[in-house]
């Protein structure tokens, strides 16, 4: 494939033939831009997911400024389904034991008619906790304003100053004004303002509420950097897993409801481990995936390694204690560990012992997630010592919820599917 762009529109060709075409969007960075026919086939389809209706539903619980709020959130999205994240993190995260005062900054954020996001009704929660703990201040009278020798004035919605840009634009900041931005690390908050300044729509907010609608913005785009880092270094081989795309067909042990609070789970809050079990090809491997991006888009530190990597790196890394002794670190307090292929093959004493130690110092504190082939009667007489044996296995087990996807083989269907598809070859 390759790509033309010009300033108006982005252009994707496959040889001569046109694949696709986009509105090439201004402003933020990393903006998307999706066509409704683009969607595939499966993601059309979201009968017994999430749902507008169940996202609305839960809202309701809250009250009607919330239900405002979401409402918001989904129909900006040209996919409903994208905005579904969103509203699980707000209703799920900021929620949680705090129904009046996600209720409350919901209906100040619906009363300043600001752009709904979760860092901003995160900041408005904060500000109301800081109210309401804040001393009560002793004011002296206020005069009449028959009395008063210096008026109030009144605040007004001034033009802000704009200067023409090299493309002959009119632009609110000068070069000289984002090198200033930049030492302060507050760009993104002045490319923000500067869009919504320049945009009809907002001429009737105040100029707080825009720079404050410029600065939840920033939030969530760096909230965005964010989760896409923790993404990247978690190491995941398919860092594209959904739970929205795992396969519920009858059979697999797994329904939607389950998995939605996997999804919104607090794993700091609840250490509690999750053992995965199914034959190979049942497609383990895709559904812990989706489980830990769906944790890092909650921000938590995640770290995925296949059993044999994971043994292989802690013996090279005994060459050197320090290292050693970091990568045992790391390990014991990342906040969900997610093992692969578990004991699928044998592994030394040495490296038995370094998995000792890992889930010992987790133990109580972070949840390890374990995918594996077999079951806990395997692993004690899979690992080289016995007493060792007993301890990591009486830690994993004891304290964990189990999920076992059945018999069906998902690689072979995958593969089938390709096969039966118009464009397959040999």
């Amino acid at each position: 494939l390759r790509t033309r762009l010009t300033s108006s529109r982005v252009t994707v060709f496959d040889g001569q033939q046109v694949v696709a075409e986009h509105r090439r969007k201004t402003g933020r960075k990393g903006q998307y831009s999706t066509d409704p026919t683009h969607v595939p086939p499966q993601h059309r389809n979201v009968d017994g997911l999430w749902s507008r209706r169940w996202f609305l539903d839960r809202a309701g619980a809250f009250g009607p400024a919330t239900v405002q709020v979401i409402e918001q959130i989904l129909d900006r999205c040209h996919i409903e389904a994208q905005g579904y994240l969103d509203c699980q993190n707000i209703l799920g995260t900021l929620g949680k034991a705090k129904k009046q005062k996600l209720e409350a900054a919901c209906q100040q954020l619906v009363n300043m008619r600001g752009h709904a996001t979760y860092s901003t009704l995160k900041r408005l929660m904060a500000a109301i906790d800081s109210d309401q703990h804040k001393p009560t201040e002793v004011r002296p009278r206020r005069r009449t304003a028959s009395t008063s020798p210096h008026p109030t004035p009144q605040v007004r919605w001034c033009a802000v100053p704009t200067t023409t840009g090299p493309d002959g634009e009119r632009a609110v900041f000068t070069s000289v004004d984002y090198d200033k931005f930049r030492a302060l690390r507050i760009t993104h908050v002045a490319a923000r303002f500067e869009e919504l300044v320049g945009d009809e729509g907002n001429d009737e907010l105040t100029p707080e509420q825009v720079f404050l609608t410029a600065v939840d913005d920033a939030l969530e785009a760096r909230r965005a950097a964010r989760v896409d880092k923790l993404i990247r270094a978690a190491g995941f081989p398919i860092p594209t897993a959904t739970i929205a795309e795992i396969d519920y067909r009858e059979g697999r042990g797994i329904n939607p409801t389950r998995m939605r609070r996997y999804a919104a789970h607090e794993w700091r809050a609840e250490p509690t481990n999750l053992l995965v079990t199914s034959p190979t090809g049942g497609g383990k491997t895709y559904l812990v995936c989706a489980i830990g991006i769906a944790a890092c888009h909650s921000e938590h530190e995640v770290l995925y390694a296949r059993m044999d990597d994971l043994a292989r790196k802690l013996i090279i890394a005994r060459a050197d204690g320090i290292a050693h002794q970091d990568l045992l670190t790391r390990l014991s307090d990342t906040d969900l560990l997610i093992i692969d292929d578990f004991l699928t093959v044998g592994i030394d004493p040495d490296a038995a012992s370094d998995l000792f130690a890992i889930l010992a110092n987790r133990e109580h504190r972070l949840p390890t997630v374990i995918a594996s082939q077999s079951g806990p009667d395997y692993w004690a007489q899979a690992l080289p010592d016995r007493v060792a044996a007993d301890s990591i296995v009486n830690r994993l087990a004891n304290n964990a919820r189990t999920i076992s996807i059945g018999e069906i083989d998902m690689r072979r269907q995958r593969h089938q599917q390709a096969r039966a598809a118009a464009e397959f070859w040999e």
